[in-house]
Formats: structure tokens, sequence, C-alpha cells
């Protein structure tokens, strides 16, 4: 019997800067920011890890809070 596999989510750069900005900014943990965006925390702590080498060119949570 073979296993099937979870197929990797592509998720745009744009969307993995406003998941770290806001594990970063909100106030609520990792796991909740996971669970709200309906993705796997370790995913989230891997794109963490990632952008404290790269600068984000996503803008302030601020500011993408009043354009909503």
């Amino acid at each position: 019997m073979e296993k099937e596999m979870k197929s990797r989510s592509n998720n745009s750069q744009e969307f993995k800067d406003l998941a770290v900005k806001l594990s970063h900014e909100s106030g609520k943990t990792v796991a909740e920011i996971a669970q709200d965006l309906g993705g796997a925390q370790s995913a989230l702590y891997e794109w963490r890890a990632q952008g404290r080498s790269t600068p984000s060119t996503t803008p302030p949570l601020w500011v993408l809070m009043e354009l909503k």
C-alpha cells in the first residue's frame, strides 16, 4: 500500500512576508497565526528564519491594516 503524500503548498513571497510580519507584530503565537492562515507551524518558523537574512519589502503591518 502506497502512502499518499501531501502536496507542498506554493505560497507567494508576499503571503510569506505577511505571515512573518503577523507573527512578529500581532501579539499572537506562531501556532495561532499558522492555524488562522491554514498552514503549518514549521513552515512559518522556516519563513521567519529565512526572513532574518533577507530584508523584507512588505510595508509595515499598520499600513496593510489601513488598506483593508
